[in-house]
């Protein structure tokens, strides 16, 4: 998770501005070849939008779960799942049991992929 550190979070809105915080780390935890995922409830933060762009340009495949109209990230990303509800704490809930969902689907297909898990097990 890119915003696990609140410490991080904390210090680079005080030296940056918050809507560069996830860019930097664009730049310097993640790599070609790994899944991103953004959550918003509107599809419109900016915070997330650039990050987004950067990401799909250094070959980082986007997802992202958002709600209302989807915003700017719902036209960004390479993956939107898109929920059309109107009321945000609906779609904050929407959003999390789609990525637990997803979050499972891909531990598991990780786990096939290093042989730690036998398709009879599931």
């Amino acid at each position: 998770s890119l915003s696990e550190s609140t410490s991080y979070l904390t210090a680079a809105s005080n030296d940056v501005d918050f809507s560069e915080v996830y860019e930097i780390l664009i730049n310097t935890r993640v790599c070609k070849g790994d899944l991103l995922i953004f959550l918003s409830g509107s599809g419109n933060s900016i915070n997330l939008i650039k990050p987004a762009r950067i990401a799909k340009k250094v070959g980082i495949v986007t997802a992202a779960i958002v709600g209302y109209m989807g915003g700017g990230l719902k036209e960004i990303v390479d993956i939107p799942i898109h929920i059309d509800i109107q009321d945000m704490e609906i779609s904050e809930d929407a959003q999390m049991t789609i990525f637990h969902y997803l979050k499972q689907c891909l531990l598991v297909q990780y786990a096939f992929h290093l042989k730690l898990l036998n398709p009879d097990e599931v």
